[in-house]
């Protein structure tokens, strides 16, 4: 960051005119909300297991336990696999949505895959959303459809569940009353309401469909200005069929582990499974963990044995939950071992789906390490490794592999961030966690997942390329939050298991080898403390951002680096309005501003493309240690891995027309547009003169320029555009259109030593210019640029080409729309976008990356303000 104590700070931006009212509350604070809500549902959850379970001891749980048989464990199995095999069906149906030409081994890899993985951490958009963007990316497949088809495999279940509930009642509405609590005649109507409820939907969509349709599984549905793109009814009764088979499979391994004595219908069954699992993920806490237990445990009270339940929900979690996990994440780091065994490009490294996976394994140790230091060790164990271990020794191992679960839970985000210092930090955790989990009592198990970790720690070494230092990771609410509820589930699994244990102030003190509850005690009180130092910690290093204006030698710098690359736009850091994070390499950087809460950072970094992950990673880190978000605008799809990795999602904004100028002849048959305008113009004596750096006088300029906003009555806008002033565009060459003497159009050029791309910016067009005089200017530079050996010439965005009420557009776009329309952030010139059309560019998209949730909206909004100049002007243009 720059860090010039003498010059002036630009503070982010706030509205005078800022929202007040309850949705604006909700909408500025949807993130704390959202975190308070899980977080308070989950203690309710945890109160009310506890009070469930209260009757239950550990030696009946135990009985239960070894009262499963195999064969029910097999059939179990035989049913999450069949379940599985469903959620295959989810992805192809979804590849078909989406008109996404994908091979079935790769839509197996990441449709499973991103089922496993979101099944057990929740947030199945985000999480499921990232491993399949890694996966299809791989196979060219658009990052739109990657989106459409995430989009379509979340929502499919949730639209499902309600009409399968009903049905499902309706096998034998006596029992199913009694399971839920409710009259025979009150469950019925619900049923039959919510039936009813979507056969009229049905009917009615069915009227606003429209005749046009993107591709033949889907459909385009018309309802007044908005458009929304749906599958196709084949696909969508095709995916009710699937839903249906896989929640039959789903549930069947849970009824399969029931007790013997179970009497339970299992229409009725499936009817509660099913409203667990709604409400476990409309609580958001990671996997519906407690809440889903809870719905179960209090509906199936009085009608099976708690034990019994309590076993069978633990078989459950980890025969459907636990056991797709760690196959997804082998699978994972085996394709990604091989691309990293042929790979040695620094782009393919940094974005490897290895760091987020080895977060998740290195996470799951440090659960497992803290759950096992409150359960005793098996007697067996202890007494052997007390011939030859001193019993201090195993006390002291005990509370040590516990500390290390808990910095585990912590050095898991440090991995996830591709920082070197984390990945020495857990390895070192990982080794002498082995050697504490033998010493404590030779927990073998344990060791052997903490040495599998470590060694996989060692082959993608490469990966975790970010050098820092081990207090360098960033606050991270939402870190603290999983920690903490882990934290609290091993303090309530000490109670249960140790609750006929008296208390007193001896059992801190107890150290012979059957003193389990000291043992645990001690652990769970170590944890506790140790991550309460890190909270403090992380807590007091938070400060508000601030933007400081960069000086001369760092826009000198760069300037140099954007000579030096490919992306002539970084030429918009010249305007001084937005600050700079330099790489330590002094080779590449981001420049942003701060408007609200947002930090926006405009394009993709700057400079050496080995360089750019880790540039956005700090831009990151950034805003989590200030609380703020991370927005980038109009970034390229080739990087938008490396925004997905951050964990933001991407809007399409629109396409860059970009010319290659190769291929490029005006006297060309499908150029005749071109040769009437070109032709026209010379007959009207307009001539195209290039100015070099500094040479044409900026009074000239100026003075058009205050004509043509004087003539429009706009005021000048910001941060996507450079600044007419003579500091800023001394550093360009000027295109200038003369007649009859006079300046009247003129373009600044954007452009490196490199002839790759050259882009233009400041667009100004006196009111009374012969018509076409535009259209000249950008063709008399096309000719110029490459007769110069110019490769590409950017004609700019395609205004709202997608940002817009466009058929199939998702809402967010659409509300994106209103926006970026209200803030006229592109030129004033009505025929330009179709006047593009004419060139026969090539056409790239551009996307802007921004959190999720309600966020996008709120910084879609923030971004706009930057332009338009501030957030009043933004409503003055409305």
């Amino acid at each position: 960051m720059t860090q010039q104590s003498d010059q002036p700070d630009i503070s982010c931006h706030t509205s005078p005119e800022k929202q007040t009212g309850l949705l604006a509350f909700f909408r500025r604070n949807q993130q704390r909300i959202g975190i308070a809500f899980t977080v308070i549902v989950f203690a309710l959850a945890l109160v009310a297991f506890a009070h469930l379970v209260e009757d239950i001891d550990r030696q009946s749980l135990t009985t239960a336990f070894n009262n499963v048989s195999w064969y029910a464990i097999g059939l179990a199995i035989l049913a999450a696999i069949t379940s599985y095999c469903m959620i295959f069906g989810y992805e192809w149906s979804a590849s078909r949505y989406a008109d996404a030409k994908l091979p079935l081994s790769t839509l197996a890899l990441g449709g499973l895959s991103a089922a496993a993985i979101g099944n057990a951490l929740g947030f199945s958009m985000l999480t499921g959303g990232s491993v399949r963007y890694r996966v299809y990316s791989k196979k060219n497949t658009p990052a739109m459809a990657i989106i459409q088809m995430t989009v379509f495999a979340s929502l499919s279940l949730g639209l499902a569940l309600p009409p399968i509930a009903a049905l499902m009642a309706f096998t034998d509405i006596h029992y199913s009353a009694k399971a839920l609590y409710l009259n025979e005649t009150l469950l019925v109507i619900i049923a039959s309401a919510v039936i009813v409820s979507y056969i009229i939907f049905l009917f009615i969509i069915s009227r606003f469909i429209s005749p046009n349709y993107p591709s033949i599984d889907s459909r385009h549905l018309s309802l007044g200005l908005i458009t929304i793109r749906v599958p196709s009814m084949r696909i969508t009764m095709l995916q009710f069929v699937i839903t249906l088979l896989d929640m039959l499979a789903a549930s069947t391994v849970l009824y399969c582990l029931l007790p013997n004595s179970a009497d339970i219908p299992f229409g009725t069954f499936l009817t509660v499974y099913l409203l667990a699992l709604a409400a476990g993920v409309l609580s958001h806490v990671p996997g519906g963990l407690g809440v889903f237990e809870v719905v179960l445990l209090a509906a199936f009270k009085s009608q099976l044995d708690q034990p019994g339940l309590l076993a069978a929900l633990f078989l459950y979690r980890l025969i459907y939950v636990v056991m797709p996990l760690v196959v997804a994440c082998l699978v994972l780091l085996v394709a990604e071992a091989r691309q990293f065994a042929s790979s040695r490009h620094a782009a393919r490294l940094a974005s490897s789906v290895a760091a987020p996976v080895m977060a998740l394994l290195v996470f799951i140790s440090g659960v497992t390490l803290i759950f096992s230091g409150v359960e005793p060790e098996p007697e067996h164990y202890l007494n052997y490794l007390a011939s030859f271990v001193p019993d201090y020794v195993i006390n002291s191992s005990h509370l040590v592999a516990s500390i290390i679960g808990t910095l585990c839970l912590v050095s898991a985000q440090g991995l996830w961030r591709r920082l070197s210092s984390a990945w020495t930090f857990t390895l070192i955790l990982m080794l002498s966690g082995t050697l504490f989990c033998l010493l404590r009592g030779l927990d073998w198990q344990i060791a052997a997942l903490l040495l599998f970790a470590a060694g996989c720690l060692l082959t993608f070494r490469k990966v975790f390329y970010r050098p820092s230092q081990i207090l360098d990771i960033p606050y991270s609410a939402v870190t603290l939050i999983i920690a903490g509820g882990t934290v609290a589930i091993s303090i309530w699994l000490f109670f249960f298991t140790y609750r006929h244990v008296p208390y007193s102030s001896d059992l801190w003190w107890q150290f012979t080898l059957d003193a389990d509850a000291s043992r645990g005690l001690r652990a769970i009180t170590g944890s506790s403390l140790l991550l309460g130092v890190i909270v403090i910690t992380w807590l007091l290093h938070t400060s508000p951002p601030k933007i400081l204006i960069p000086d001369d030698e760092q826009l000198a710098l760069a300037e140099n680096i954007i000579k030096n690359s490919q992306q002539p736009n970084g030429g918009l850091v010249l305007s001084k309005d937005k600050d700079i994070l330099f790489h330590s390499k002094q080779d590449a950087f981001i420049m942003y501003a701060c408007h609200g809460r947002s930090l926006v950072a405009l394009f993709d970094p700057v400079g050496n493309p080995q360089h750019h992950n880790e540039l956005i990673w700090q831009f990151r880190d950034y805003c989590d240690l200030h609380n703020v978000r991370p927005v980038f605008y109009q970034v390229q799809p080739e990087t938008l891995s490396n925004y997905m990795d951050i964990g933001l999602a991407v809007i399409k904004l629109g396409d860059e027309a970009i010319i290659d100028l190769a291929n490029f002849d005006i006297d060309s048959e499908d150029k005749q547009e071109l040769q009437q305008i070109w032709h026209t113009a010379q007959s009207n004596n307009l001539s195209l003169k290039i100015y070099n750096q500094g040479e044409l006088p900026f009074e000239k300029l100026k003075a058009l320029t205050d004509i043509s906003l004087i003539k429009k009555q706009e005021q000048e806008r910001g941060f996507s555009l450079g600044k007419l002033t003579e500091d800023y565009l001394q550093h360009f060459r000027i295109a200038t259109v003369d007649f009859k003497g006079e300046i009247i159009a003129f373009v600044n050029l954007l452009e490196t030593d490199s002839k790759h791309l050259v882009a233009f910016d400041l667009m100004q067009v006196h009111p009374d210019a012969p018509k076409l005089t535009m259209e000249y200017l950008l063709i008399a530079l096309a000719i110029d640029l490459k007769e110069q050996g110019v490769k590409q010439f950017s004609l700019g965005l395609n205004p709202l080409s997608e940002l817009k009420p466009s058929k199939g557009a998702p809402i967010a776009y659409r509300l994106g729309s209103l926006v970026f329309r209200r803030s006229n952030q592109f030129y004033n010139f009505q025929g330009l976008s179709r006047f593009k059309e004419k060139f026969n560019p090539n056409w790239e998209a551009r996307y802007m990356a921004v959190p999720a949730g309600l966020d996008p909206l709120i910084a879609l909004t923030d971004t706009a303000a930057l332009i338009a100049g501030s957030f009043t002007k933004l409503v003055k243009r409305q």
